[in-house]
């Protein structure tokens, strides 16, 4: 966890930035990216709260409304939620960025999938590892951005291949994210898609 510029002033252009990168939930306008914004900015969580709060007071971001939120705790899911995951897993989207979307916990979307999906389980050889690390590709932040066409050389899931990603990395063979989440290319995608899933659902 970043440490010691909780107080530190913040400039106009972080400003901009932060309300560009700040993901709202639909229904209630609750920042859902607090921690990957304090690694953006190489703040603590508690000074992100603190300027969203600001922003907020001041006009310039949509203010929390509590009121509005769809309660979905220990709910069944229904036919529509389930076509709509099977639909993102896959499109990639990691069981966190669907709990966004859904407004479930990533725990809950996880055991979901095991349930209903099907994920490979067998090892990696040394071979596939050595072949992952040659086609692999990252943005600017180190983020992968080409876990299709891994998927597609690998024949592996989704999920297989992230784990793997994250072994490496922790080994020292890939580097580190910058930040947690989706590519730069489709963090605006992604905004859309919660817009549109909750206006469709009120």
């Amino acid at each position: 966890m970043t440490t010691g510029r909780i107080n530190k002033h913040w400039t106009k252009e972080e400003l901009e930035r932060f309300n560009d990168e700040a993901i709202l939930a639909a229904d209630t306008n609750a920042v859902l990216n607090f921690d990957e914004l304090a690694e953006m900015f190489g703040r603590t969580v508690s000074g992100v709260k603190h300027v969203a709060n600001k922003l907020r007071r001041e006009g310039k971001m949509p203010k929390y409304d509590r009121n509005n939120q769809q309660d979905k705790y220990r709910s069944f899911y229904s036919e529509k939620e389930k076509k709509m995951i099977a639909s993102l897993v896959a499109d990639h989207y990691s069981f966190e960025e669907i709990a966004r979307i859904t407004g479930r916990t990533k725990f809950s979307i996880a055991h979901f999938w095991r349930k209903h999906g099907h994920p490979l389980a067998r090892s990696w050889s040394s071979e596939e590892e050595s072949l992952l690390l040659d086609i692999i590709k990252f943005d600017r932040y180190g983020v992968v951005t080409n876990y299709k066409e891994l998927q597609e050389i690998l024949n592996r899931q989704y999920n297989s291949i992230r784990v793997e990603v994250y072994k490496l990395r922790k080994r020292g063979k890939l580097q580190r994210a910058e930040r947690n989440g989706m590519p730069e290319e489709k963090r605006e995608e992604f905004k859309r898609y919660v817009h549109r899933f909750f206006v469709k659902s009120v």
